[in-house]
Order: structure tokens, then sequence, then C-alpha cells
């Protein structure tokens, strides 16, 4: 499906997650280390690539809010009453220092309305998802009324996996290959990379492909929980009590966890 243009679209894109009426699951997801009211399963990933975006453009929101089963501008809305709901209805919009970035009656933009820079809005209209198109909308662009504060899905949810190469921080091309060397270890290199280090092959979203299915019931990890395990891999830094050196790449653990794999190590 291409880029929902309209409200209307999109509502009727995500109407399983409207005001939890229906079958969508939400997630408690945090954003920037709080909660914001819920969102949808499928856009988890799209709040984790846009905070990693804010973080990158050196944006630090004081509030944030998603889920509000609302309607606009003081509309009926209800689980029977969808046509004038607002997106925080469906958790898939957020708004981010409200007070910094005001709602405006007004068909003129300027800069000087929003503590958002330029730099910072292109970054996350820079967000992309793995056919190639924007993520996230900012309303700051709406041409009858500007809301500053307001950022909204651009797609539908079987459209909103996140391309991590266009998230500042996020996965290129080496990253990628770094994941999948993590998604091909066995469930017996993670347990042993556990026994030796304590930390993080205990966690189930850790553990490789011998591994899903069990106690992950059948549920993939997310690029964004290997991204999470990769960075933990090598903060830790295992391989300085280990192999006389500090790690610097998966490599350095791979190749050390071949070696415990074999009881040279142990």
């Amino acid at each position: 499906m291409a880029v929902l243009a309209t409200t209307s679209k999109k509502r009727g894109a995500w109407i399983e997650w409207l005001g939890r009426c229906r079958n969508g699951v939400f997630v408690n997801q945090l954003f920037f280390d709080k909660t914001i009211g819920g969102v949808p399963e499928p856009w988890t990933d799209a709040i984790v690539a846009l905070e990693m975006t804010f973080r990158a453009g050196e944006y630090t929101p004081k509030s944030a809010w998603s889920y509000n089963f609302r309607g606009i501008g003081g509309a009926v809305c209800s689980c029977t009453r969808t046509g004038r709901c607002s997106l925080h209805s469906h958790g898939i919009a957020i708004d981010i220092d409200p007070k910094l970035n005001p709602f405006i009656r007004t068909t003129t933009f300027s800069w000087n309305d929003t503590a958002f820079t330029p730099e910072q809005i292109a970054l996350v209209e820079g967000i992309r998802n793995t056919k190639g198109e924007q993520l996230w909308f900012w309303a700051g662009r709406w041409n009858t009324i500007k809301d500053y504060m307001h950022f909204e899905t651009n797609v539908d949810p079987d459209s909103a996996e996140v391309d991590w190469s266009t998230v500042p921080d996020g996965i290129g091309d080496d990253m990628q290959s770094n994941l999948n060397a993590l998604k091909a270890q066995t469930m017996e290199w993670y347990v042993n990379l556990a026994a030796q280090t304590g930390h993080p092959g205990g966690i189930p979203e850790y553990w490789g492909v011998d591994y899903v299915g069990h106690l992950t019931n059948g549920v993939t990890p997310t690029d964004q929980e290997w991204l999470d395990a990769y960075d933990e891999l090598w903060t830790v830094q295992v391989t300085a009590s280990t192999m006389g050196g500090s790690a610097t790449d998966l490599g350095d653990y791979y190749k050390w966890g071949s070696q415990c794999f074999t009881s040279v190590c142990a």
C-alpha cells in the first residue's frame, strides 16, 4: 500500500487499534524512558526509530504522549462513531512538548513558532520503511493549520517495518552483517556465552534461531531487539578477561564464543 495521504485513510488502515475497541494489540512502549499511553504493536519500532532520531538530533522532549481515545477538536469519537476520531485514538500519533511546539490556527509556517530545528525535522522525515516510504508525517507541514507538536503515521500496519539504515545510529550495512551473524547462532552458543559472562545470553530475545519457537512462543525477535543484543554484547567487553583484550565488534565475540564452545576458554 502506498503512503496514506489523508486522516480518513489512516483511520481505516489502523481501525483494529481504534480505542482498544477491537483486536489490535497495544504495547506499553517507552519513549525517552517514559510511558506514552500505548502504541499499536506494529508501530513500536517506528517509535524507537523516532527516539533514536531525536537523540541524534540532540532534542530531548520534556513531555510526550501518544494514545488518547478522543475526537478531533472535541468531536464525538466512540467504538461505533469513528469518523471524527483523532489518530491518537489509534495510538499512531504522538505529541511532543506542546508548550514549545504549539497548535496554531494559521496557514503561515515559521520555524520561530517551534522548538524543533530544520535539521531535526529533516532527520525525522528521513526515516523510511523497507519499501522506501516516509514513516512519520509532521503536522507542522499541514496547509490549513500548524500543529508543531504532532507527528503521525504515514503508512498502514503492514508497511511499518523500519529501514534502520535511514535512522541515525541505526542499522547500516555493517550492522546488518553483525545482526545476521547474531541471528545465525544456535541456542547452545548463547547458553555458553551466558555461562561465561552472565549476560546477555540468558534473555530469550537475545538467543539464536534454535531457541525461537520455544520460550518466545514462536515470535521472532525484531531487528531492534537484535540491535540491543549487539550493543550489549560489545559494551560488556567480556573479552578483556577471556582473550586478553577488549571487544570492538561482533567478530571478537564470535571468535571468543567459538573458542568457549570448544572449551578452549572454559
